[in-house]
C-alpha cells in the first residue's frame, strides 16, 4: 500500500461548515489531513477493533509520509466549532465498518 495521508468524511463536512461560519476564515485554503497511515496502521486497527477475526501478518518494509501538510488552521476550525479535533484512524475505520455492515441489512431485505 502507498503511503497516504487520511481524513474523516464527517470531519470534511465539519470543516466545510466551520469554514462558513467563521468570519476569521476568508478565502483561505483548509487542509483536510488528519494523520498518515500504511497498511499495517489499517491492520493494527481493525485487529484492536474486531479481536476475534484473524488478519495478515503486518507487511514489512511500510513507512510513512513525510510531507508535511498544514492542518493547524483546520485542527483549529474544528476545535473552535466542534470541539474535537480530527477523528482518528480506528474511530474512522469503525465507522466505515458499521456503515458496509448496516448496508448489507439494507440489501438483503
Amino acid at each position: 500500500m502507498a503511503l497516504q495521508w487520511f481524513v474523516n468524511v464527517q470531519d470534511t463536512a465539519r470543516l466545510h461548515v466551520s469554514a462558513l461560519l467563521d468570519p476569521d476564515c476568508n478565502s483561505e485554503r483548509i487542509f483536510a489531513s488528519a494523520a498518515t497511515f500504511n497498511g499495517n496502521d489499517v491492520l493494527a486497527a481493525l485487529r484492536k477493533l474486531y479481536r476475534d477475526h484473524k488478519f495478515l501478518n503486518n507487511v514489512p518494509g511500510q513507512g510513512k509520509d513525510i510531507t508535511e501538510i498544514p492542518v493547524d488552521d483546520a485542527e483549529r476550525l474544528l476545535k473552535k466549532h466542534i470541539i474535537k479535533g480530527f477523528s482518528g484512524l480506528e474511530e474512522t475505520l469503525k465507522e466505515v465498518f458499521a456503515d458496509i455492515k448496516s448496508r448489507r441489512r439494507l440489501c438483503r431485505g
